[in-house]
C-alpha cells in the first residue's frame, strides 16, 4: 500500500545539462527543419599538455557551490520509554536551511517536534546548539536559531517565489539523507498543487511534487530552482519501499514565508476558530434520527466563550416533549460542506478578524448567519476542534 513517509535530509546527483548547438547543424538538417542536441564533453587534452581553462560547470554545480553551504544537518534527541519504562534517548536526523545572517533556520516541524536537545552541524562541520523559536504543526514549518560561531559569517540562502514555479523546470535538493550530509540530487518539478494532511490534521495545499531523489533525512532541506532560489522545503515521499521512488513533496516557500513573522514574534501561528466539534452525517444516519439534511455536519459540542456559542449554535438538546434539536452545518462561505476537513480548512485559512457565513439547520429551520471568528486559544489542540 502506498504510504506517505516523513523524512529528514536530502540527496542530489549531478546532471549535465543539454545545450542547443547551432554549429552542429548541417545544411541538410537545416533544410529539414531538424534541431540537433548534444551532451557537452570535457575538452580533449593532448599528451604532455595541461588544461588551462576549467571545464564549464552545469547549473547543479553552480547552485550547490553557491548555496549548498547554507544547508545544515539537524540532529535531535528525544526521550522515550522502553518496555520496562526505562528512559531511552532516541536520535533523529533532518535538514534545515539558514535564512538569516543572525542564525535563523527553517526546517520541518516534525524534524524537531518533541526534541529535548537540538544540534546543528554547519557545512564546515562546526557543531552548535539550536533552540526552537517557533513551530507550526499546521504547515509543518518550524523556525530554530543558532548563535553564529565566533569569527564565522553564516552563509544565507536566497528565498524565491513558489507561485512562479512551472512544471518541468529543473530543481535541486540538498540535505542529509540517511545521515549523509551535504548530499545533492537533481530532477524536475513533476507536478504542482498536491495536497496532504499535516500532523495537525490540516490540509497543506499547493505542495510541489518532484522526482529529485528524496530520502529519510531530507526533511527540512531546501528545494532550489536553477537560479539558486529556494522554492520549497522538502517534506515527504510517496513510497512503497520506504526509499525514494521519484515522488517527493515539498512545502512551497511562500507557505513558509507566510508564517515566519508570527513564528519569530510569537513562537506560534495564530489561527481563527469557530469553537465546535462536529460529526459527519450520511443518508442512513439522517433517516434513522429524522434529520432535515442527508449530508452535512451535526454539531456535537460547543466550547465556552467561543464564536459559535456567541452566535447561538448549540449541541444536541432534548426538549420536554422528548424530541431532539440538532444544529447541522450544510454550507460555509458558499461551499457545500459534507466533511469536517472541509470546514476546518475554510476556517483555518481565513485571516484573523474574519467572519464566516454559515448555513445550518436549527431543528427543521434553515438559518443563514455571518459569524465573527476569534483566535484559537493557545492551549487548544489543532485537531478535533474547528
Amino acid at each position: 500500500m502506498i504510504a506517505f513517509l516523513m523524512f529528514t535530509a536530502g540527496a542530489l546527483v549531478g546532471l549535465s545539462s543539454w545545450h542547443f548547438a547551432e554549429d552542429t547543424l548541417n545544411p541538410s538538417a537545416e533544410d529539414r527543419g531538424e534541431v540537433s542536441y548534444y551532451m557537452p564533453m570535457a575538452p580533449t587534452v593532448a599528451a604532455g599538455q595541461t588544461l588551462e581553462t576549467s571545464t564549464p560547470r552545469n547549473f547543479v554545480t553552480e547552485v550547490y557551490t553557491k548555496y549548498g553551504p547554507s544547508v545544515v544537518n539537524i540532529t535531535t534527541v528525544q526521550l522515550a520509554y522502553d518496555f520496562f519504562f526505562n528512559v531511552v534517548p532516541q536520535e533523529g536526523i533532518g535538514s534545515g536551511v539558514i535564512i538569516d545572517k543572525d542564525g535563523y533556520i527553517i526546517t520541518n516541524n516534525h524534524v524537531i517536534s518533541g526534541a529535548q536537545k537540538i544540534k546543528v552541524i554547519l557545512s564546515n562541520s562546526t557543531e552548535v546548539d539550536g533552540k526552537v523559536v517557533g513551530t507550526d504543526p499546521g504547515t509543518d514549518i518550524a523556525l530554530i536559531k543558532i548563535e553564529p560561531p565566533k569569527g564565522q559569517k553564516l552563509p544565507v540562502a536566497l528565498l524565491g517565489d513558489s507561485d512562479s514555479i512551472q512544471v518541468g523546470e529543473w530543481v535541486v535538493a540538498i540535505g542529509n539523507p540517511l545521515g549523509l550530509d551535504q548530499t545533492v540530487t537533481v530532477g524536475v518539478v513533476s507536478a504542482m498543487n498536491r495536497s496532504m494532511l499535516s500532523e495537525a490534521g490540516i490540509a497543506i495545499n499547493g505542495l510541489i511534487q518532484t522526482d529529485a531523489a528524496i530520502n529519510p533525512g531530507n526533511s527540512g532541506g531546501p528545494l532550489i530552482n536553477a537560479r539558486g532560489e529556494v522554492i520549497g522545503i522538502n517534506r515527504a515521499i510517496i513510497s512503497q519501499s520506504g526509499g525514494s521512488e521519484g515522488i517527493g513533496l515539498a512545502i512551497p516557500i511562500n507557505t513558509a514565508k507566510s508564517v515566519l513573522s508570527q513564528l519569530m514574534e510569537k513562537g506560534r501561528v495564530e489561527r481563527p476558530w469557530l469553537g465546535v466539534e462536529v460529526r459527519e452525517i450520511y443518508p442512513r444516519l439522517a433517516k434513522r434520527f429524522g434529520l432535515p439534511a442527508d449530508t452535512g455536519l451535526v454539531i456535537t459540542a460547543v466550547y465556552k466563550d467561543s464564536p459559535a456559542q456567541a452566535a447561538g449554535l448549540r449541541q444536541p438538546a432534548r426538549s420536554p416533549d422528548g424530541s431532539w434539536t440538532y444544529y447541522i452545518i450544510v454550507e460555509a462561505d458558499g461551499k457545500t460542506i459534507t466533511k469536517s476537513s472541509q470546514l476546518l480548512e475554510i476556517v483555518r485559512s481565513l485571516p484573523l478578524g474574519s467572519t464566516i457565513n454559515l448555513r445550518y439547520y436549527r431543528g427543521k429551520d434553515l438559518v443563514e448567519k455571518e459569524i465573527p471568528l476569534s483566535v484559537l486559544p493557545p492551549q487548544a489542540p489543532l485537531t478535533g476542534i474547528i
